[in-house]
């Protein structure tokens, strides 16, 4: 039966949990929900298209990014929220385990249904953790349902509160159909020329947020030591993304004089190109879900190296290259030159990865099967109110 559900999101709703967010809200209009989004002020056109389609979105009064903190915990903004909307269920969908506290605990005593959808849950996250077991361990025993994109996080999520290991459920993060389709090779003639990135050159893509726990320091590390060897001088990297860091991190490419090799590309609509374009695809993140980043650029058939943290191991198994997580500056930017190295030298290993890599994406990660799994979670949480 149709009902009227909110979508609640932090700051982070425009990362991972953003890429689902959308696809999720066309969804849920097309089975004929009332759906609103609760979010950041920010309008970009795949919102104003939804908005087409019916989402009706309601924008924070306070900006979480100017005090994350102070939004977690500001009752006021639920409390109007909820008594406007008047929602069935809420699905929060966080990018952080304390993005929506207030929020939930409004749900809670207002014995609201909801949903929590956590797409990172990592113990360096919760500071505060002994002081709010109590608090998240009620929240997420009063959710009709908990979902995390990767069985790490629902382990980190369950040992550290002590739940059950039963607890929750695990929903896998999945790649658009677009990324499964077979690489436009004049799409990546035209962005490698535009970037600089000659023919027998390996062009390096990331895309993730401007913000340290991406890992960008790393790739700066890595491509110090590698600048001045053979193989180094044909690396070129390409960023796509924005973030705190950016500023940040453009200076560190001027004084590092690595201008010629790194390009900061900013907020990008055609990853998918970008991943036809690219040879490797990195992230030497410090912290993660199951970033849908990694499963695009296994669907393009784009080999990968990243770190074993959050649930990449779980996505990524043999399909790329896998760097120990935890570790200093230098011995991660060490680890990184020398993965970097090893598989740019070698065109017929990248080919051999990036096929298990799309095959594995196909049989696994695909949007739609996590769409159904999402919608069904929701639709019984409407079916039992």
């Amino acid at each position: 039966m149709p009902g009227r559900i909110l979508v609640y999101t932090d700051s982070h709703g425009r990362c991972g949990v953003g890429i689902n967010m959308a696809a999720l809200l066309e969804r849920l209009c097309g089975a004929g929900h009332e759906v609103f989004c609760a979010q950041r002020r920010e309008e970009i056109a795949a919102q104003r298209r939804l908005a087409e389609l019916g989402v009706q979105y309601i924008r924070f009064e306070r900006d979480p990014d100017e005090d994350f903190t102070a939004f977690a915990n500001d009752r006021s903004i639920p409390q109007e929220i909820f008594s406007r909307v008047r929602p069935d269920v809420v699905l929060f969908m966080n990018g952080h385990p304390l993005g929506t506290f207030a929020a939930v605990d409004t749900a809670l005593a207002r014995a609201l249904p909801y949903v929590i959808w956590e797409g990172v849950v990592a113990l360096h996250l919760l500071p505060d953790l002994v002081a709010l077991k109590g608090a998240l361990e009620a929240h997420y025993l009063g959710a009709r349902a908990v979902i995390t994109n990767c069985a790490e996080n629902m382990h980190q999520l369950t040992s550290a509160l002590g739940l059950s290991a039963d607890f929750g459920r695990v929903i896998l993060n999945g790649a658009a159909d677009e990324f499964f389709l077979p690489r436009d090779e004049a799409a990546r003639r035209a962005l490698r020329a535009g970037l600089g990135v000659g023919d027998d050159e390996i062009l390096c893509f990331t895309a993730a947020t401007l913000e340290a726990a991406k890992g960008y320091q790393f790739q700066l590390g890595a491509a110090q030591i590698l600048r001045d060897r053979p193989i180094g001088r044909k690396l070129k990297f390409a960023w796509a993304g924005e973030g705190s860091e950016r500023q940040f991190l453009e200076a560190a490419i001027a004084r590092f004089e690595l201008s010629r090799h790194i390009s900061v590309l900013g907020q990008r609509s055609d990853v998918a190109q970008l991943l036809d374009a690219a040879d490797i695809f990195l992230l030497p993140s410090q912290s993660e879900g199951l970033p849908a980043s990694i499963l695009e650029a296994m669907a393009k058939g784009v080999p990968v190296i990243a770190t074993a943290v959050g649930g990449i191991p779980e996505g990524l198994a043999d399909c790329g290259r896998l760097l120990p997580g935890g570790e200093e500056l230098a011995e991660l930017s060490q680890g990184l030159a020398a993965a970097l190295a090893d598989l740019a030298g070698d065109s017929a290993e990248r080919r051999r990865i990036g096929a298990r890599g799309r095959a594995r994406a196909r049989a696994h990660f695909t949007r739609t099967r996590t769409l159904n799994e999402l919608q069904a979670v929701i639709e019984d949480a409407l079916a039992a109110r």
